[in-house]
């Protein structure tokens, strides 16, 4: 049989008796990425109607009556 450099000396491994310590590492990272990704698209629509609302009329694409109205009904 070949030499690998994985195993030491009588089919020991490197890491001992911490072979558990990889997939827990594996599962741990797996997990931070979703919370991550979950966080992110979280916080790209964390926009309510009345910021989108003072956004448009910032920009001039409504009047000011427009904007009082629609702030009227939305509280």
């Amino acid at each position: 049989m070949g030499y690998c450099y994985l195993w030491g000396a009588y089919g020991q491994s490197i890491l001992g008796g911490y072979w558990w310590i990889i997939p827990l590492l594996f599962w741990g990272l797996l997990a931070t990425v979703v919370v991550l990704l979950f966080r992110a698209n979280k916080k790209r629509s964390s926009y309510n109607a009345l910021d989108i609302l003072k956004q448009e009329y910032a920009l001039g694409r409504i009047s000011r009556e427009e904007y009082l109205t629609r702030k009227k009904d939305l509280k």
